[in-house]
C-alpha cells in the first residue's frame, strides 16, 4: 500500500513540475474565433482609407522557458489579404508590453519570427512571433500582455492593440494513468484534478 500512494504521489507531482515552466494567455477582446490546437484567438477586419484589406487572427501559445533560462513569450497571427494588394505585419512596429507585479517590460522587435510576415494577394499566412524577456523573469511572474502591431496594404497602415490576461482554465485537466488499477478505479475513489498544460510547442530563430 504504502508503494502504491508513493507512485500515486509521483503521477500527480511529475506533471506540475512540467506546468511550472508554463502560463498560458487568451486574448481579451474580439476572442470569437480559433486558432490552431484550439486556441482562441481575436480576430480583427484590416480596414484603411483603401477599404478592407485583410483579415487577421492573433493568438498566444503563452510564455515558457527556454534552455537557456530565459523566458520567451509566444504570440501568432493568421494574415489573410485582399486581392488588391499584399498585405504586410510590419515587424519594425511590432512590440510586446510584458505586465509583471513589478512593473512593465517593454519587448521589441521580436528575437525570432517563423513563418511569412508578408501576403500576397488573395492569399493566407501565418507567422509566429517569439518575444524574450529580460533575465530573472519567470513565466509565472507575468500577469498581462499588450501585443502592438501594424499592417501595411498599398501604402495604408492599420494598427491595432491586442490584449492579454492569464488563461486558469487552460492549466486544468484529468491525468489518467496508463495503466489499470483497482484501487484507483474503486468506486468509492474520488479521482482527482491536476494540473497539466498543454505539451510543448517547437520553433526555430531566424538571425
Amino acid at each position: 500500500m504504502q508503494r502504491l500512494w508513493i507512485l500515486v504521489l509521483i503521477l500527480g507531482l511529475f506533471p506540475l513540475g512540467c506546468a511550472a515552466a508554463r502560463e498560458e494567455f487568451r486574448p481579451t477582446e474580439r476572442a470569437t474565433a480559433e486558432a490552431p490546437a484550439g486556441y482562441t484567438a481575436a480576430i480583427y477586419d484590416i480596414v484603411t482609407e483603401r477599404g478592407q484589406v485583410g483579415e487577421a487572427k492573433v493568438w498566444s501559445r503563452g510564455a515558457y522557458r527556454a534552455k537557456d533560462g530565459r523566458t520567451v513569450v509566444h504570440v501568432a497571427f493568421e494574415l489573410q489579404s485582399a486581392q488588391e494588394g499584399p498585405l504586410v505585419l510590419d515587424l519594425r512596429r511590432t512590440r510586446l508590453d510584458a505586465l509583471t507585479d513589478g512593473g512593465r517590460y517593454t519587448l521589441a522587435p521580436p528575437s525570432s519570427v517563423r513563418g511569412d510576415a508578408v501576403v500576397p494577394p488573395g492569399e493566407e499566412r501565418r507567422v509566429d512571433l517569439y518575444f524574450t524577456v529580460p533575465g530573472g523573469i519567470h513565466p509565472q511572474d507575468l500577469d498581462a500582455l499588450r501585443l502592438h502591431w501594424t499592417a501595411v496594404s498599398q501604402g495604408a497602415t492599420y494598427s491595432q492593440v491586442t490584449p492579454f490576461v492569464e488563461d486558469d482554465s487552460a492549466r486544468y485537466a484529468y491525468y489518467y494513468t496508463p495503466f489499470y488499477d483497482p484501487f484507483l478505479y474503486h468506486p468509492f475513489y474520488r479521482p482527482r484534478i491536476i494540473v497539466h498544460h498543454r505539451y510543448p510547442f517547437h520553433h526555430h530563430h531566424v538571425y
